[in-house]
């Protein structure tokens, strides 16, 4: 079954997501949260939640491969510009405020 598992090596796994494919998880660095990028039947969505998982959120519909700051208040992540441009970095606050454009899909090499 498709999802996102934290396994401890001592007792067993624990099942954190259910909601679609769970794919790109990417730990904060403080290890308390968890962001990810399920895909569903509306598309890929960018999620955050607390490492036990509780707590889920969604911030943003369309997003891919999300990674946290450094300073672990920020996530950047893909998606496009619009529904008709190529794919631009964006980054979000991990309470789902501030987003923000960072890159001109234009100039994306891989578009």
């Amino acid at each position: 079954m498709s999802g996102l598992y934290i396994l401890n090596l001592e007792t067993d796994s624990t099942w954190l997501v259910v909601e679609g494919w769970a794919s790109s998880p990417d730990w904060r660095p403080d290890g308390e949260r968890i962001a990810w990028a399920p895909i569903t039947e509306e598309g890929s969505q960018i999620w955050v939640m607390r490492a036990d998982g509780t707590d889920k959120q969604k911030l943003v519909d369309r997003g891919r491969e999300p990674a946290w700051g450094l300073n672990s208040d920020r996530i950047v992540f893909s998606k496009p510009a619009s529904e008709r441009d190529n794919t631009a970095l964006w980054t979000i606050r991990r309470d789902g405020s501030n987003l923000q454009q960072l890159t001109d899909p234009s100039r994306n090499p891989l578009n």
